[in-house]
């Protein structure tokens, strides 16, 4: 219905449907101190909403050239990560929405990502059957997971600063060690034999 609607967790009600987007919501993710809402989709839109009120507060248009499927702020909340279906990765100013930078890695859509909880990586996987490891400090690549032929990651999480949790195409759960860049432990969730998506 294009829009995001904020929930009472606690009773189910509710309590927002925020109107802005013109297309299908993809993404949605809290600043860090709870004030702001950030969604991303369909229609190329990064909206910044505020919590308390509900209102619009910013929007970006065309902040990339094709869909945009998830956002993530950073651990501070001054840095917003937007992934998209152009390969690309962006780095934008949480407050003013100004791009800081634009990071290059994937071959094919970038369809998930994940801040690690102690705020220093950014992880991100793509249809190109990869997972990409960032230095939030730096921007740099630190380095990269491969997947088997045709498997695509969907959605990423963290066990601790030092794991990620996949979810892949296959509808199995992967944890990936961040030190060691290698796949620990496999999970397949039965009966379950489709995508995984956080």
């Amino acid at each position: 219905d294009r829009m995001v609607k904020k929930w009472d967790t606690a009773t189910g009600e509710l309590l927002e449907s925020m109107k802005g987007h013109k297309s299908y919501v993809y993404g949605v993710t809290v600043s860090p101190d709870g004030s702001r809402i950030a969604s991303v989709g369909s229609d190329n839109l990064l909206i910044l909403w505020d919590s308390a009120t509900g209102d619009l507060e910013e929007k970006k248009k065309n902040a990339h050239f094709k869909a945009i499927y998830s956002v993530a702020y950073s651990a501070d909340g001054n840095t917003l990560f937007t992934a998209s279906a152009d390969n690309f990765i962006k780095v934008w100013d949480a407050a003013s929405l100004d791009l800081k930078e634009t990071l290059k890695g994937h071959s094919n859509e970038v369809t998930a990502m994940a801040v690690s909880p102690d705020g220093s990586r950014l992880v991100t996987g793509s249809r190109d059957q990869t997972i990409l490891v960032w230095n939030t400090g730096t921007l740099s690549l630190e380095g990269s997971v491969d997947f088997p032929q045709n498997v695509s990651v969907v959605g990423i999480d963290f066990e601790d600063a030092r794991t990620a949790v996949v979810g892949d195409s296959n509808g199995a759960l992967v944890d990936i060690d961040l030190d060691q860049l290698a796949v620990t432990k496999e999970t397949v969730i039965e009966p379950m034999k489709s995508m995984v998506r956080f």
